[in-house]
């Protein structure tokens, strides 16, 4: 939990940032304006790729690496990048086996580590 009274010495001073090696303002705008323009050559790309199909052009023949990095960057930018999924397995490719255990089963034993710990420890005296 965050101290709600800081010393002096580490409270941010009025009107510095609280990141001062961030991002300025100007890098930002930079930003923004790279990402609108990147957007408004996908578009154009693809209307015109478009456009070559519906005149009559053969779809395949404009299917490069080139062009499938567009179509899919262009789906991730509309709709985002899907997330990645993680399947976890036994070590023989079953499933891993798992068991349910109650707050109050977690706490016994925890009771029941500590109290083996100080008996242990008294037996060694």
């Amino acid at each position: 939990m965050a101290n709600p009274n800081p010393s002096p010495e580490t409270r941010f001073e009025k009107g510095c940032s609280g990141n001062p090696g961030g991002k300025t303002k100007e890098q930002k705008a930079k930003e923004q304006e790279s990402a609108i323009m990147a957007a408004d050559m996908r578009h154009k790309m693809l209307s015109l790729m478009q456009e070559k199909v519906e005149a009559g052009a053969d779809a395949l023949e404009m299917l490069d690496a080139n062009a499938l990095k567009l179509f899919k960057d262009s789906e991730d930018r509309a709709h985002g990048t899907p997330k990645s999924t993680n399947e976890h397995s036994g070590p023989d490719g079953s499933p891993i086996q798992t068991q349910e255990v109650s707050p109050i089963d977690r706490l016994r034993d925890k009771i029941e580590a500590i109290a083996g710990r100080e008996v242990s420890g008294s037996d060694e005296s």
